[in-house]
């Protein structure tokens, strides 16, 4: 059997996903960014957060979702990748759930997660997560791009 793990509950538009906690380093209230020209879609610009320039990544848009205006329950889950700091901003923060990984039904990649978004979906208590790792997202998506 698999450890438990505590996975944040995060809802992008009208979906609810998990997300492991241990990679988080902080959640705070939503800053509008600045644009950055050229950028990839996903991405919403930079802010400067603590002297540190940090990507804003937009949940939504990775996930090929509707965009959402903004609202006072929006927030931004910062990581700490490639010795970058990233973003995601997502719709709301639920709670904490203990799980162990074995729960996720594991998903195939789709041919348009070449970057590895998605790890699966779980149900918990009749309610259906999307499980999602942005630090495997980000770092795919760099490796990837690396000569661009």
């Amino acid at each position: 059997m698999s450890q438990t793990k505590q996975w944040l509950t995060i809802q992008i538009g009208e979906v609810w996903c998990l997300h492991e906690t241990s990679v988080i380093r902080e959640i705070l209230d939503f800053i509008a960014p600045v644009g950055v020209a050229g950028a990839p879609e996903f991405v919403s610009g930079i802010i400067n957060y603590r002297s540190e320039i940090l990507t804003l990544i937009d949940a939504s848009s990775i996930l090929h979702l509707n965009y959402t205006n903004p609202t006072h329950d929006q927030k931004i889950i910062t990581y700490e990748i490639n010795h970058g700091i990233y973003g995601l901003k997502v719709d709301g923060v639920g709670e904490i759930l203990n799980a162990t990984e074995d729960i996720i039904e594991q998903s195939e990649s789709p041919l348009d997660d070449p970057y590895r978004l998605i790890i699966g979906s779980v149900e918990i208590n009749g309610q259906i997560f999307c499980a999602i790792d942005i630090p495997t997202f980000i770092h795919n998506y760099l490796t990837i791009h690396k000569s661009d």
